[in-house]
């Protein structure tokens, strides 16, 4: 989580910006090999066994989605219903939607989950309790990875023709985000940037684009992979450092600094890993992409409207929420923040006007939520 903050104290002003403690990322890998979903520490320590097929039938695993309560949903293509959710703690809990061949899954900024439907060529959309809203998207080939930019546009990776298609947050197609030169795209994950990183199955590859799309060349070359050992990279997730991490076929995990150095295998001892995703260690989902509302929110002072009043206006990243809290004291080891108001604003940007700021000095800051 990521604040920032201002001083008033009488006509004097201070302004500054701090990042709160951070967590420790946990790993979570599909494996298709073996059935189950894998946790690993940072280090690459495996953390044993998340969740095992519910079923009895051969079900493999693959798509894998954190809601905000840390529950896991994933895709099971061949299940009768396969879209399966656990709990925090890896129970299961239960399952849905009677789909042809799914696999990358994601959610909205809505709160809702957005499965591909790879066999039938659609994007569906259900709310977190299972129920089916319909198709959300459609016209895309043999969709498999996707996923959501900070402005809640749907990306999908059309594995059937080469393409990278953009979706608005209400479904409206916008066209061809990317094409040339993917060759089979599979994984999709955003920098904190808002570039976008895209794995290719028939060349081995990541390809890396603009926010608008713009190819800005390979990432990380096939020949990379084949002198690891590596087959096809398959999942792709970023850390809270900005580390690129890629799901291989020879059942490991490369690791892939923000410059596109490779930095080995992460975990040596998956099984078939297909999707993968992120925690911190309390289990919240990292933010996506991991560290944008940290690098931009700011907190301003505008103009007092009377003695006791101030107006302040955040600026932060578009579809991210914020709370304004105060103190009046940053001294203590303890400080006690009291909360004012919580924004809404699609854009991230917003003012308040606080009508008790009577204490000569109040502390401000506005936290990402």
């Amino acid at each position: 989580m990521s604040d920032a903050f201002i001083r008033t104290a009488r006509a004097a002003l201070v302004l500054a910006a701090c990042t709160m403690p951070g967590r420790a990322d946990i790993l979570y890998v599909g494996n298709e090999g073996n059935n189950t979903i894998e946790k690993f520490a940072t280090d690459g320590t495996d953390l044993g066994t998340f969740a095992s097929n519910p079923t009895a039938d051969g079900a493999f695993t693959l798509g894998l989605a954190f809601d905000s309560a840390a529950n896991l949903y994933v895709t099971y293509p061949n299940l009768t219903t396969n879209v399966v959710k656990y709990s925090a703690t890896g129970t299961y809990l239960f399952s849905f939607g009677s789909l042809s061949y799914v696999e990358g899954v994601a959610f909205g900024k809505d709160g809702n989950l957005y499965v591909a439907e790879t066999a039938n060529n659609k994007v569906e959309k259900f709310s977190p309790g299972g129920n089916d809203l319909g198709a959300f998207a459609g016209g895309v080939s043999l969709p498999r990875g996707i996923a959501f930019d900070t402005a809640g546009n749907l990306y999908v990776a059309n594995s059937g023709n080469n393409t990278i298609e953009k979706f608005s947050s209400n479904g409206t197609d916008l066209g061809v985000f990317a094409g040339f030169p993917l060759n089979g795209p599979y994984g999709l994950a955003f920098d904190a940037a808002g570039n976008l990183f895209v794995s290719n199955l028939q060349s081995w590859d990541i390809d890396k684009f603009s926010p608008t799309g713009t190819f800005l060349g390979t990432f990380a070359h096939g020949d990379v992979f084949i002198s690891s050992g590596m087959g096809v990279p398959y999942g792709l997730a970023f850390d809270s450092a900005g580390n690129l991490y890629a799901a291989n076929s020879n059942s490991s995990i490369e690791k892939f600094s923000p410059t596109g150095t490779d930095l080995g295998h992460f975990a040596a001892d998956s099984n078939g890993p297909r999707y993968i995703a992120f925690t911190d260690d309390s289990g919240k989902p990292l933010p996506l992409p991991p560290g944008i509302a940290a690098a931009s929110v700011q907190i301003n002072f505008v103009t007092p409207y009377a003695p006791g009043q101030f107006q302040l206006r955040v600026t932060g990243a578009p579809g991210t929420n914020y709370a304004i809290q105060v103190t009046t004291n940053l001294d203590p080891p303890a400080v006690s923040w009291v909360s004012l108001f919580t924004s809404n604003s699609p854009t991230g940007t917003f003012e308040f006007l606080d009508l008790q700021a009577t204490n000569p000095v109040r502390f401000y800051r506005a936290i990402s939520q």
